[in-house]
C-alpha cells in the first residue's frame, strides 16, 4: 500500500494533476512512510480513517486511556489500536451479560448466551474511545451506530487532522485542493 500511495501521488504531480479533492481509504494513505517520504506533497490529502491521533484531545477520556496505553506498550493508540481497544471493551460488556445467565463452564450455554448479549448490546457514545454514535448492532452483526471519520493532511503541520464529523473536527476541511503550481 505504501508504494501504491507514494506512486499515486508522485504520478499526479508529474502530470500536474489537482483534483479537487484527493480522499483515500486507509492502506497507504495513513502509513507514515507515505507522508513522510512526501512531505509537502501530501499535504492536503484525504483520507477515510477509523480514528486519528488528534482525537486524543476531542473525545473525553481518550487521552487518560492513551497515556495508560503508552506506559504499559511505549507507544500511542493508533487507528488500528484504538477500534482494537474497542472492540475488546464490547466483547467484555458482552461477556458480563453472558456471565449474568449461563454459567461459562456449560459453553453451549454460555456461547448463546454471549450471541444473545452481543446481539443486544448497546453501549453509548460516552462509553467508548471510539467517534460513534454507540454500538448496536444490527441482524446482520453490523454496529449501525459507527462511522468513519475523514482527515486531511494539513499544510500547517504536515500531519493528519480531522475534518469529518463535524463534531470531532479539529481543522476545517481545505477544499479545493490548491493546484501544484500554487503550493
Amino acid at each position: 500500500y505504501i508504494r501504491d500511495g507514494l506512486l499515486f501521488v508522485h504520478t499526479m504531480k508529474n502530470k500536474n494533476f489537482a483534483p479537487k479533492i484527493v480522499l483515500g481509504v486507509d492502506g497507504g494513505w495513513t502509513a507514515k512512510a507515505v507522508i513522510s517520504e512526501l512531505v509537502e506533497d501530501a499535504h492536503y490529502l484525504c483520507t477515510r480513517i477509523l480514528a486519528n491521533w488528534d482525537l486524543l484531545n476531542v473525545i473525553p477520556g481518550l487521552a487518560e486511556k492513551n497515556a495508560a496505553f503508552k506506559a504499559r506498550y511505549g507507544t500511542d493508540m493508533t487507528s488500528i489500536t484504538l477500534p482494537t481497544y474497542q472492540a475488546m471493551w464490547v466483547l467484555y460488556y458482552a461477556i458480563e451479560e453472558a456471565g449474568k445467565t449461563a454459567n461459562p463452564a456449560n459453553l453451549e450455554e454460555f456461547r448463546t448466551a454471549l450471541r444473545d448479549a452481543l446481539r443486544n448490546i448497546n453501549l453509548p457514545a460516552d462509553e467508548l474511545v471510539m467517534p460513534w454514535d454507540g454500538v448496536q448492532f444490527d441482524e446482520k452483526g453490523q454496529n449501525i451506530k459507527g462511522r468513519s471519520t475523514v482527515a486531511q493532511v494539513s499544510p500547517e503541520d504536515g500531519k493528519y487532522h480531522t475534518v469529518w464529523p463535524e463534531e470531532y473536527a479539529t481543522m476545517e476541511l481545505i477544499f479545493p485542493m490548491p493546484p501544484w503550481n500554487e503550493r
